[in-house]
């Protein structure tokens, strides 16, 4: 690897983990089912989703109420 590009990138990582504390972070919301999921998505007028699950999950309907 160049030593110039590998310097580059250890001085940008410090930078980087410098300033981490600095960041604006929102606190996460918890949902406790998929029926949650839908009423946010209801309450904030959202009509279309992409949806990626496997063919398991659809098969026993968890992703029923999204769908």
């Amino acid at each position: 690897m160049n030593p110039f590009y590998k310097a580059y990138c250890r001085v940008f990582q410090f930078c980087f983990h410098l300033a981490l504390p600095l960041m604006p972070y929102r606190e996460p919301k918890i949902y406790g089912s998929i029926t949650d999921i839908v009423r946010l998505l209801n309450d904030m007028k959202i009509s279309s989703v992409m949806l990626i699950t496997d063919p398991g999950l659809r098969k026993c309907g968890s992703t029923a109420a999204l769908e």
